[in-house]
């Protein structure tokens, strides 16, 4: 075989490659539009027999919208939420409630939205397994735990992630707790997901986290008392005051923060020697702390970190300072004082405050 005859082979292979290429895009824009359109057009009709089923003079009038509305959730069951998010804007724009709940009801005694979800876990594509698992746990679809469990081991970061969060709202320790042991190498995810589980978690987050807390790693430790701080959890202050005197860094900022969070006048002595540490984040989290309380011994070590080396350590007591409501005199003492860094601190905390 000739070079020519090479040359023209290949230039006709990349041409039939080029055109199947050019053709797949085509038609993959295609089925978008038109499911671009026909959700345009669903939403359309939806809104009219909405609009239909609220304005309707009678009982049967009002049947015969909901009947409609059904019928077309029937045809895709993602109609359903965007049913759901009409009847959710009309709430805020004032229409009456009860009306707009009765006519939810109505419609769920036709399409049965556990039943559609239900049947996305099982069937549809990860992004609507995601959706499913999260509209399951809103809807108490305590049944469906289980198959929701499943997902929380995907190999997809998002439905994993969804299935988590369902299962927090359905209250599930064991399985959630499960989920966090999962990602507790995934230091540039974990944090912020962690967070929001204990948030949206409905049972016993004591129980959660002492499960959570008792495989884990130093790494998610730290993670877990960062997000059980604002819960106050009375259970786990053997914890903080361990890790408030030890020597893992990372624990100890934690476990300060979580003590000054409690404000509990038990704790005093031990932010008073945290507000001296060697390191700033410390101290400012104690000085934070410490500004919880009314005694005349806390007043005066927050009053003391305005002076502080460290400008944060400074801008933190200031902050505090303020917050605490103390005399005017108090302030004009360090506005006038002789340490320009203490005075710039608090000069800086109080413009903030007045929005300058």
């Amino acid at each position: 075989m000739n070079f020519e005859l090479i040359c023209v082979i290949a230039v006709l292979v990349c041409i039939t490659i080029t055109s199947s290429e050019f053709l797949m895009h085509y038609y993959l824009a295609r089925n978008l539009m038109s499911e671009k359109a026909e959700s345009k057009d669903a939403r359309r009709r939806l809104e009219i027999f909405i609009r239909g089923a609220l304005d309707a003079p009678t009982v049967r009038c009002s049947e015969y919208e909901i009947s409609s509305i059904a019928s077309l959730i029937g045809t895709n069951d993602l109609y359903y939420d965007m049913a759901s998010d009409i009847f959710d804007r009309y709430r805020g724009e004032g229409e009456d409630d009860v009306t707009i709940t009765s006519i939810e009801k109505g419609i769920n005694g036709i399409v049965h939205p556990v039943d559609i979800f239900a049947g996305m876990l099982d069937e549809g594509t990860v992004y609507q397994k995601s959706h499913a698992c999260r509209r399951l746990a809103d809807l108490e679809a305590y049944e469906y735990t289980d198959k929701i469990a499943e997902y929380i081991e995907s190999r997809d970061r998002d439905l994993a992630y969804n299935a988590g969060m369902a299962l927090a709202q359905l209250g599930n320790s064991e399985l959630v707790a499960k989920y966090i042991i999962s990602i507790q190498n995934d230091r540039s995810y974990s944090s912020r997901i962690v967070d929001e589980l204990f948030g949206v978690f409905s049972g016993d987050r004591t129980e959660l986290a002492q499960l959570s807390f008792d495989k884990c790693n130093d790494y998610m430790k730290t993670t877990i008392i960062k997000a059980v701080e604002p819960f106050k959890l009375e259970a786990f202050r053997p914890i903080f005051l361990a890790g408030a005197v030890g020597n893992d860094r990372r624990l100890k900022i934690s476990c300060v923060k979580a003590l000054g969070a409690f404000g509990d006048e038990r704790d005093e002595q031990l932010l008073q020697m945290a507000a001296t540490d060697n390191d700033w984040v410390i101290r400012a989290s104690a000085v934070r702390g410490l500004s919880k309380y009314t005694t005349h011994t806390a007043l005066e070590t927050v009053k003391l970190a305005i002076y502080d080396k460290e400008w944060w350590v400074r801008r933190t007591a200031a902050s505090c300072l303020i917050s605490m409501g103390v005399p005017a005199s108090m302030l004009e003492e360090i506005l006038g004082g002789s340490d320009r860094f203490a005075a710039d601190a608090l000069k800086s905390e109080l413009y903030r405050n007045v929005g300058l």
